[in-house]
């Protein structure tokens, strides 16, 4: 766009750098709104047998922090033979039969029964090994995705869950947007920021257009964005399943159940295949396959599952004295272009600004760098800030980590490998939820192995791996 007399005089720059600043903090509403939504397991309620109404896919969902896990579609099969949809029979040592059954008539949510026709499909005949109830290659990415997708929907329907998002977030982002985008425009209105009229492109009237369709396009993305939280109801409900979860653990023999058993526990079983106590009953069921951030833990004497993080951010898991000058470094370099660089650069150009509102005429290479000053300002102050963050608490976590060690002793759960990180993870029991320890693949040595009961001492709060100490070759 070739500009056209362009007049940046001191209120429209104060426009832009208004609209500028009210970006910013719009930006800032939206992180911290982002970060207060993430779903936070409920502290767990006293250990009960009351199921409740939801059912064992829901309370999937419920107990994992609004995430269905793999075990949510064996849970329901299991479920559906418990509700005599289906039959489950064992022929023989290791030979569990699925039969398909009439049922009693009884409704079926979609998700279950997405199930009974995948078992329908599968059982030729109307029977078929349990083995042989499995998702194509081709097709099981996208059959789990649609089984999730479903039994969020119902999760919804009956209250449990909510957008992470509701009215009033709504309403204060859109606000900001719309302020922020109406500033802007009229800064550049004010400006006589236009098209020569040969060209027949944007006049100072359109800049309202722009940010009304601009406006639009923000807040169809942040209705887009489908993630969920507990709602109150939800909340209750967790709490009520995680006490559901630990009353089901204390049951002798519960954990190793096969799936034949539902004929003994009726749907118990499915439920504490659902909410992560029962793994023998999940064993030949092929939808189930193990999830990243899932594991299966007898540390306490019964099977139960645990959530598994994987942090890489701040330093997490390296050794405390890189930690602490890589921070140094961050500090020293991001704070010369924040505190000494970033003002000489402002200065500079204020000053040929200055002088251009004196001159009174300004071209179109004027005007662009008007607008990269008040865009590029906010942007570059609000990173740099971002990053100064990030050098400080690198520092302040690898000086306490300096000579601090705490020691754990659990169970090796898991072995997970990401691009340029190897993990393990570690059950020392009673939690529902550990972070993955960092394992550095040229200390000579190979991970412990699963199911191996280790000493492993950490620094507290990079949780850096000093040593690991295996206790048992096997569990406990």
């Amino acid at each position: 766009m070739t500009v056209a007399s362009a007049q940046f005089d001191a209120g429209a720059v104060a426009l832009l750098a208004a609209g500028i600043a009210v970006a910013v903090v719009a930006i800032v509403v939206f992180l911290a709104r982002w970060f207060a939504s993430m779903p936070d397991l409920p502290a767990a309620g006293p250990e009960t047998s009351d199921l409740g109404p939801e059912s064992p896919a829901l309370a999937n969902l419920l107990v994992n922090r609004c995430a269905v896990t793999t075990a949510a579609a064996a849970a329901t099969l299991l479920d559906l033979a418990a509700r005599h949809h289906v039959s489950l029979f064992e022929a023989g040592p290791g030979n569990t039969i699925v039969q398909v059954r009439s049922g009693d008539g009884e409704a079926l949510t979609d998700y279950e029964e997405q199930v009974l026709d995948l078992v329908r499909a599968k059982a030729t005949g109307g029977s078929a090994p349990l083995e042989a109830i499995e998702l194509d290659a081709g097709d099981a990415e996208r059959w789990r995705k649609s089984f999730a997708k479903k039994v969020v929907d119902e999760a919804t329907r009956q209250g449990l869950v909510r957008k992470r998002w509701n009215r009033n977030d709504a309403v204060v982002l859109g606000v900001l947007a719309s302020l922020s985008l109406g500033l802007v425009a009229l800064g550049l209105f004010v400006a006589r920021v236009e098209s020569n009229p040969d060209d027949n492109g944007i006049s100072r009237d359109d800049w309202f257009w722009i940010g009304a369709v601009v406006w639009f396009g923000l807040m169809a993305g942040l209705r887009a964005l489908r993630a969920i939280r507990y709602s109150p109801a939800g909340e209750t409900a967790a709490a009520r399943w995680l006490g559901v979860k630990r009353f089901l653990g204390h049951q002798d023999g519960f954990g190793d159940a096969p799936p034949a058993s539902v004929a003994i526990w009726n749907r118990l079983l499915a439920y504490g295949a659902g909410i992560g106590v029962a793994r023998g009953a999940l064993d030949g069921i092929a939808l189930e396959v193990e999830d990243a951030d899932v594991a299966w833990s007898r540390y306490d004497g019964q099977w139960r599952q645990v959530r598994v993080e994987y942090p890489t951010r701040f330093g997490y898991g390296q050794r405390p004295l890189l930690v602490l000058g890589g921070g140094l470094v961050r500090l020293a370099f991001w704070g010369a272009l924040g505190f000494v660089v970033l003002p000489v650069v402002i200065d500079f150009l204020w000053e040929v600004l200055s002088e251009a509102l004196d001159g009174g005429d300004l071209g179109g290479a004027l005007a662009a760098l008007v607008i990269f000053f008040a865009i590029g300002f906010g942007l570059v102050g609000a990173y740099l800030v971002v990053r100064i963050a990030d050098g400080a608490l690198r520092t302040y976590r690898g000086l306490l980590d300096l000579r601090a060690t705490e020691t754990i002793t659990g169970q090796v759960v898991k072995h997970h490998d990401t691009e340029g990180h190897s993990w393990f993870a570690v059950d020392p029991g009673g939690v529902d939820e550990v972070r993955a320890y960092y394992w550095e693949a040229g200390s000579g040595a190979s991970r412990p192995a699963r199911g191996s009961t280790v000493r492993v001492v950490v620094t507290p709060h990079l949780r850096h791996v000093v040593s690991v100490e295996p206790v048992s070759a096997r569990g406990r």
